[in-house]
């Protein structure tokens, strides 16, 4: 099983965003925001890609694998 380390929080305090505006730019909620950032769900492909974007970044730069 592949493990990931999830720098959402990180990259939100970095880029000085909100839990509420990040929800706002992705399209997903602020509780789907919260659960991802601490852990507690893998998002999809398609909702990784949307934070992503939302961030102005790359996946590689919020999540990262480990080996």
């Amino acid at each position: 099983m592949v493990s990931y380390k999830c720098r959402l929080s990180d990259v939100m305090k970095i880029r000085g965003i909100s839990q509420d505006e990040l929800a706002k730019r992705s399209g997903l909620t602020q509780a789907m925001i919260s659960r991802i950032s601490n852990s507690k769900r893998v998002p999809t492909i398609v909702n990784a890609i949307k934070i992503a974007g939302a961030l102005r970044c790359s996946i590689y730069d919020i999540w990262e694998v480990e080996q």
